[in-house]
């Protein structure tokens, strides 16, 4: 039976996290993410935050690739 206390418990921390916290966007997008790059639970234990971030999260495009405005000709 502890097997599956310890799954409410998990259960119960998503769940709160999509109607308590509010989070219900920001966990569904995460699980999405992982599911479309094939991670499971538990992770691989070599990759750590800033790994799991770079796999989930694209970096945004340096602020000088984009043309700045004139901002003379707007103002």
């Amino acid at each position: 039976m502890p097997a599956k206390r310890s799954a409410m418990r998990k259960i119960k921390e998503v769940l709160r996290l999509k109607f308590e916290a509010k989070l219900k966007g920001a966990v569904t997008n995460t699980v999405q993410r992982a599911v479309q790059k094939a991670l499971g639970w538990p992770l691989p234990v070599q990759l750590d935050e800033a790994a799991l971030e770079a796999l989930l999260y694209r970096k945004a495009a340096p602020p000088d690739r984009y043309a700045q405005p004139d901002y003379a000709v707007i103002h």
